[in-house]
């Protein structure tokens, strides 16, 4: 028997993300193949994941946050909500996420979610907010690197590679427009883009997404071995 369909049940789909794993459930969710997801990380907001399920608990109970609710100018303010995006896009809310700092950007020292909401709040775009930041801050507070940075944050946030169970390979979680390939001569920062074996390899828990060597399934993974985790 095949320890692993044992452990995971022949119903349960599975699908080992290429790169980082925030933006394959996001797609997953966008394009209606799950309902919501469950997770802890709120990336999956700056992914702009539909619907999110943060504090699970072992009663079903959860904080649900939906992104079109979340910046709809229609619905009112909740009571002890600071963080007013209602009526923004999602790029401006990515904007606001990167610049408090994230996985792929540090932030400018005395930048947190607060100031990062007020700056985006008050100006908008991009070129328009790091103009500001650098008038409040000073011209040397700001990395000269930075605005690149932020940019290729947002980029991620917006076409981080993801594997198509479809097509059975690598594309980016939303077509990357023309504008950009011209602006930057590497992509690299989004993801590997793998060959269609090793995708579906990676992706259907075949090979080992480091290594790339096969998976043994007659053996645990070390991780839960180095866990004290039972098989």
């Amino acid at each position: 028997a095949d320890p692993w369909r044992a452990r995971g049940g022949d119903a349960v789909a599975r699908l080992v993300a290429p790169d980082e794993a925030a933006a394959q459930p996001a797609r997953a969710c966008r394009l209606g193949l799950a309902a919501a997801v469950i997770s802890e990380d709120s990336d999956n907001l700056a992914y702009a994941t539909p619907r999110v399920l943060f504090k699970l608990d072992a009663t079903g109970a959860a904080q649900e946050i939906v992104m079109a609710e979340l910046l709809d100018t229609s619905r009112p303010l909740l009571s002890g909500e600071t963080i007013d995006v209602r009526g923004w896009t999602v790029e401006m809310f990515a904007t606001m996420c990167a610049l408090a700092g994230c996985d792929y950007v540090s932030n400018v020292r005395g930048v947190g979610i607060q100031r990062a909401h007020k700056l985006v709040a008050r100006h908008r775009t991009l070129r328009r907010v790091l103009r500001a930041l650098r008038f409040e801050l000073g011209e040397f507070a700001v990395p000269a690197t930075y605005e690149r940075d932020v940019e290729k944050a947002l980029l991620t946030y917006a076409h981080q590679t993801v594997y198509c169970r479809s097509a059975r390979a690598t594309v980016p979680l939303a077509p990357i427009p023309d504008e950009v390939t011209k602006r930057h001569d590497d992509l690299d920062f989004l993801g590997p883009h793998l060959d269609a074996s090793l995708a579906s390899g990676i992706a259907e828990a075949r090979i080992e997404p480091i290594t790339r060597r096969p998976l043994d399934r007659t053996r645990p993974p070390p991780g839960l071995v180095s866990a004290g985790l039972s098989w």
